[in-house]
């Protein structure tokens, strides 16, 4: 009965994986943003090849319907909302940003002074599952300030 199971769970990951494409120590799967609807917090930012201090940030993303996605979250003090669309796998384009203006520390203000600044210019999503992790990974890119951000799923 053992040898049923262990024959079976390894027949679900080799199929499962037909699904992937493993590049570099990761499985990357190309989804609608609609597959990342839920909660995500902020794990790894990046900008020009430099991590950046990061506060406790999570994100939000709640399917409205024809590709339109409501965005919110929390950058450290603040709270931000606005709305999000993806008519193309892998594309995303932020609109109608807005934060909460509550103080907090220099360090805390200027990172939500850039995240807000990166989260309005994101053009491209990606989720990765990399190898020997159980969780997801939510990748932002915002090409034209060269910064990603990593986000794993609350």
């Amino acid at each position: 009965m053992k040898k049923f199971f262990l024959l079976a769970a390894i027949a679900f990951a080799l199929v499962s994986c037909r699904s992937t494409k493993v590049e570099d120590g990761k499985n990357e799967k190309s989804l609608s943003l609609s597959s990342c609807e839920g909660n995500w917090r902020l794990t790894l930012f990046m900008k020009d090849e430099v991590a950046q201090v990061i506060a406790n940030a999570d994100l939000t993303i709640a399917e409205k319907g024809g590709g339109n996605f409501h965005i919110s979250g929390f950058t450290g003090a603040n709270y931000f909302n606005g709305e999000a669309s993806s008519k193309n796998a892998g594309q995303i384009k932020v609109e109608n940003v807005g934060s909460t203006r509550r103080g907090a520390t220099p360090e805390v203000m200027e990172f939500e002074t850039l995240f807000l600044e990166f989260l309005y210019g994101v053009d491209s999503f990606s989720v990765e599952k990399f190898e020997r992790q159980a969780f997801e990974t939510l990748v932002l890119k915002n090409s034209s300030m060269n910064a990603y951000a990593h986000f794993s799923r609350n």
